[in-house]
């Protein structure tokens, strides 16, 4: 048993556990099935088997943060998206509150005079009516 496999046994399992809420899951178990392989040749000695069980789990670890970081950049592409329509949305909202502000401001003093008419014509009913 090579080095490789027994990183592989003791990391693989947190990862997932970790993991296994995540859409990373799927990164972490494909990568972890399709990792170089080495041979069973013992006849290169204990050194090239630790070696190409180093590499191997490196290329596996390297490949699993690739595409975490696929991942994380493309949901922040999102959120970016996202957030400039709302920026674009509370403009526009803005815009519209200014232009019915100003419409407020232009009917203030005729909604006014047309109250105080209304008072004086209610006050001048109940004077000719003798209430």
């Amino acid at each position: 048993m090579s080095i490789y496999y027994g990183l592989h046994a003791f990391l693989l399992p947190k990862l997932q556990g970790e993991l296994r809420t995540s859409p990373f899951t799927d990164a972490v178990q494909y990568y972890a099935k399709n990792t170089i392989s080495c041979g069973t040749d013992t006849s290169q000695g204990i050194g090239s088997d630790l070696q190409c069980g180093v590499m191997s789990f490196v290329t596996t670890f390297t490949n699993i943060v690739y595409s975490l970081s696929v991942y994380v950049n493309f949901a922040l592409a999102q959120m970016s998206t996202g957030v400039s329509r709302l920026k674009d949305l509370a403009v526009g909202l803005g815009d519209e509150i200014g232009a019915q502000n100003d419409q407020l401001d232009r009917i203030a003093p005729k909604v006014e005079r047309a109250d105080t008419k209304i008072r004086d014509q209610n006050r001048q009913m109940r004077h000719i009516l003798g209430k």
